[in-house]
């Protein structure tokens, strides 16, 4: 990454797992090799940070980096935040910012395989990508980079009682799935990294056979790879 391409991966995480108050901004992520990019940049951008680290029961470990409040008003001069915080940076309409667009997904996204049983209780294997979150803006972005991209996608609604409404993006079938894991390719996480060239596989070597032909062990593997990755 190029520091442009850097900065706008940044702020897609921040975005997707940044939180700010009023004495710091915090980036908490389970995966260890996303906050070590983070640190990386942070330290190429001449920004002080803190690392700590907690862990409750047997769940995974959590990291987290904070940036005090005096030098958060240097950090948002490099930062494109449109959806959740204010910088000083804009994306033009209809424009495509890749990494942005990268670093949310890593932050908000899941990639999965479905299994949705058919009226003959078949196993029924869709690929998706899905993205889900309470903030509008940061679903219209997604959306605004997916039609710049040529990318197919749909938008669901949700109000669940007593919770916040949010909404869910999706990437659903065989060639839609290939052709973005095709276009968007550079994740900088192990774990994304893994589950993109599982997806892709799966799409791959499904599309090159009959759709009447049962799923071969190869493909039942990375459904099942995909599951435990959750």
């Amino acid at each position: 990454m190029d520091n442009q391409q850097a900065t706008s991966w940044l702020s897609g995480i921040i975005e997707g797992e940044g939180s700010l108050t009023s004495e710091r901004l915090r980036i908490s992520n389970t995966e260890l090799d996303l906050i070590e990019k983070c640190e990386e940049i942070l330290r190429k951008l001449g920004i002080p940070y803190n690392r700590s680290s907690s862990q409750r029961g047997n769940r995974k470990r959590e990291y987290d980096l904070c940036i005090w409040q005096n030098r958060i008003p240097n950090l948002l001069k490099h930062l494109k935040l449109e959806c959740r915080f204010e910088s000083s940076e804009t994306t033009r309409e209809g424009s495509v910012d890749l990494w942005w667009l990268i670093g949310i997904l890593e932050a908000e996204g899941s990639f999965h395989i479905c299994n949705r049983m058919s009226r003959k209780d078949q196993m029924n294997l869709n690929p998706e990508i899905t993205l889900t979150s309470t903030t509008e803006k940061i679903i219209s972005k997604v959306a605004t980079n997916l039609y710049a991209l040529g990318m197919s996608y749909h938008i669901q609604s949700y109000t669940p009682e007593k919770r916040t409404p949010y909404r869910v993006l999706t990437i659903r079938g065989y060639k839609r799935v290939q052709r973005f894991l095709l276009r968007v390719t550079e994740f900088q996480t192990k774990k994304y990294q893994q589950k993109a060239t599982l997806l892709l596989a799966f799409c791959n070597t499904r599309l090159a056979q009959s759709q009447k032909e049962p799923y071969t062990e190869r493909q039942l593997e990375i459904f099942r790879a995909l599951r435990n990755m959750i």
